[in-house]
This record gives structure tokens, C-alpha cells and sequence, in this order.
């Protein structure tokens, strides 16, 4: 019987008659992770998505008062950078962006350093979004932070001129309107991916040799159960 063959008779059960097993203890399969041994062991019905994965990004938007505050909207900027790189997560942060750009417009002070942010947010995001599943894994591409640094990833530089903005869906028009109005028209237009495209490449080649890594202790792990 193959390896495979083994897991679906495991869970589903032989096609072949029944014979009598062995009683079934639940110790037998242990996790360290206590919600899942509890639905293990028939404590529990239902497990969600953060109990599988306590470490999963998790986005919950922040509200803001009608006219809220600066201090509102960097509450909410504050959060939604804690969920990055979640696309629900960058777009919240570009809507803080554009309020306080706003905010900028009426007291008729400077919003360059805001603009640059603004459209900081919108690449990163294009970064991880311009090819939303990757090849070869069948994940989305925000899957990729679990692989690139921090430091690395900040390090990256997003100029304008050489990105543009049409192959930058994240940006609304009136985004486009106010980077033209400060910085010109650019001399290219490419995703980020793209412009970038040694530093995504070896991400995906990280992330490919973690999952390939990751499967094979699983499979050791399945084989272990097996043969209980």
C-alpha cells in the first residue's frame, strides 16, 4: 500500500469489510498547540484558522470618528501597520495617508514627506500583490514575509520616477494626481516585483526551499502516526 494510500484509509477507512480495530486513544496524537489537542481529544467542535495558527496576521480595522483627530488617524495608521503585509492592512494605511494628506491641504502646509509614505505604503503592497498566487507553490504572495527581513524589506528603495504608477493598481487617481502635481511624470511604469526582481526572485526561491523542508518533516511525521 502507498504512502498516500495509507493517509486516505486513515481518514476515511478501508473500502474493504470491516474488522475489528484497535480502541482509538486520543493521546495518541499529540500537538503542542493545547486548542488543537482539546478538538483532538473531542473537547471542543470547531477549531478557526488563529487556533490551527496562533501566529497567523490577523487584520482588525480600527474606526475613526467622522472628523477624527490626528491623533485618530495615527491610532488607526498604527494598527494597520501592525497587520503588514496584509493587503487589507496596506489599504487601511493608505486611507490614513490620504486623511492626513487632507488634513495637510486645508491648513495649506506641506505634504511631501505624507505623499512619499503614501505611495511607499501602495508599492510595498504592489510588491506582494502584483502576482497574487506564486508559481510553483500555489500561495499568495504575502506569504513571501515569512522569508524576507525586515530590515531588508525596508531597505528598498521606491523612487517615483522609476516605478511610476501604472502598473500600480494600489494608487486611486487622485493619489496619481497629487504625485504628478509633486514629482512629475515618471520616466517608467513597472511593479514593484518587477523593479525589484532579484530581490523577489530570491524570496520565492527562500520560501519554495522552506515549504519543500516543511513537507518533508511532515511526511516523516505522517509516516511516524501511521504506523501506531
Amino acid at each position: 500500500m502507498s504512502f498516500f494510500q495509507k493517509i486516505k484509509e486513515f481518514f476515511m477507512g478501508s473500502s474493504e469489510p470491516e474488522t475489528p480495530q484497535p480502541e482509538y486513544h486520543p493521546q495518541h496524537v499529540a500537538t503542542k498547540n493545547i486548542k488543537v489537542q482539546e478538538f483532538v481529544d473531542g473537547r471542543h467542535e470547531k477549531l478557526s484558522a488563529n487556533d490551527v495558527f496562533p501566529d497567523m496576521k490577523v487584520f482588525e480595522q480600527v474606526e475613526t470618528p467622522k472628523k477624527p483627530s490626528l491623533e485618530d488617524i495615527q491610532s488607526r495608521l498604527n494598527n494597520a501597520k501592525k497587520s503588514f503585509p496584509l493587503p487589507a492592512g496596506y489599504k487601511d494605511a493608505c486611507i490614513c495617508m490620504r486623511m492626513i494628506i487632507r488634513n495637510k491641504q486645508k491648513e495649506k502646509k506641506s505634504y511631501k514627506n505624507e505623499l512619499t509614505q503614501l505611495y511607499r505604503y501602495a508599492c510595498e503592497h504592489n510588491f506582494f500583490d502584483s502576482e497574487p498566487y506564486l508559481e510553483g507553490i500555489s500561495e499568495p504572495s504575502y506569504n513571501l514575509y515569512e522569508v524576507i527581513k525586515k530590515s531588508e524589506f525596508s531597505a528598498l528603495e521606491m523612487p517615483f520616477e522609476k516605478i511610476g504608477y501604472k502598473q500600480i493598481p494600489q494608487l486611486n487617481k487622485t493619489d496619481i494626481k497629487w504625485l504628478i502635481s509633486e514629482f512629475g511624470e515618471p520616466e517608467t511604469h513597472l511593479t514593484v516585483s518587477e523593479y525589484h526582481n532579484d530581490f523577489h526572485k530570491k524570496a520565492v526561491t527562500l520560501l519554495k526551499n522552506k515549504r519543500e523542508k516543511e513537507w518533508e518533516k511532515r511526511e516523516k511525521e505522517w509516516q511516524e502516526l501511521l504506523k501506531i
